[in-house]
């Protein structure tokens, strides 16, 4: 899939001066900080931006409810935000659970004992996938997607409860899949979004050391095999620039099945 920056995007797109002021601004927004979500008038305020500005760079880019549409925004999005860690930082890749043992959290706290290190959560495309904003505009904009292709649920509000409900709750099927494809689109394999920018950010580590931790089994129940398996061990092998993962050497990895087994 290729990627392009913006002012690619606005030639391709005919843009008039307009059009370019107005998808730029609109990208401005959606880069802002959320505010503390104990402030519940500033969030929700700071949320209806954020959707009303992802829905105009949706239209701005012809995104539309479909595999297609989906493929289109990711190589957008791709080529918008980056997914290189700030210099200085050393590459990790981890993979299980946020949670371990019944303690919620469990993860980000052993992440954030390591300093002078970065995760793909470290990087502008990472912060991207994990916005409220971002998840709630996906929702918005893919709901035939998610529900009639990929099974979802991406209503707004519970029926039972009639509760608000996130934007993972409603998205996360553009997310994940067993095999780190939602489907075939007009140009080929269309990849989750966990898969689509695990590759890219794996993909952008300037090495030479990369280190790996994992909480949980990186296999699931059913036999298939997560996003740091089927996906960034295979990026990370490709990566010119990483000579070895947790100090040893890349070939010695890549001739043992029993670490590339898929």
């Amino acid at each position: 899939m290729e990627f392009h920056d913006l002012a690619w995007w606005e030639e391709q797109l005919g843009l008039d001066k307009a059009g370019r002021a107005q998808l730029e601004e609109d990208l401005q927004t959606v880069r802002k900080e959320p505010p503390d979500m104990k402030n519940e008038t500033e969030y929700s305020k700071w949320l209806g931006e954020m959707r009303g500005a992802w829905k105009e760079i949706f239209d701005a880019l012809g995104v539309g409810d479909s595999l297609d549409g989906l493929a289109r925004m990711e190589s957008f999005i791709v080529g918008e935000f980056s997914s290189e860690l700030d210099p200085g930082l050393e590459g990790c890749l981890y993979a299980g659970g946020m949670s371990v043992g019944g303690r919620a959290g469990f993860m980000w706290k052993v992440m954030g004992s390591y300093e002078g290190h970065g995760y793909i959560s470290s990087t502008e495309a990472g912060r991207l996938m994990n916005d409220e904003g971002f998840q709630q505009s996906l929702a918005d904009r893919f709901p035939s997607l998610i529900r009639d292709r990929l099974g979802g649920d991406p209503s707004e509000t519970d029926p039972g409860t009639r509760k608000r409900r996130s934007g993972w709750s409603r998205a996360c099927r553009l997310f994940d899949s067993d095999t780190g494809v939602l489907g075939r689109g007009g140009d080929g394999d269309v990849p989750g979004l966990n898969d689509y920018f695990s590759e890219r950010y794996v993909s952008s580590l300037r090495g030479p050391d990369v280190e790996t931790f994992f909480m949980g089994d990186p296999v699931n129940d059913d036999g298939s095999v997560k996003v740091s398996m089927r996906t960034e061990l295979g990026a990370l092998l490709k990566n010119k620039n990483v000579e070895t993962v947790n100090g040893v050497r890349k070939g010695l990895i890549a001739a043992n099945p029993c670490f590339c087994r898929r």
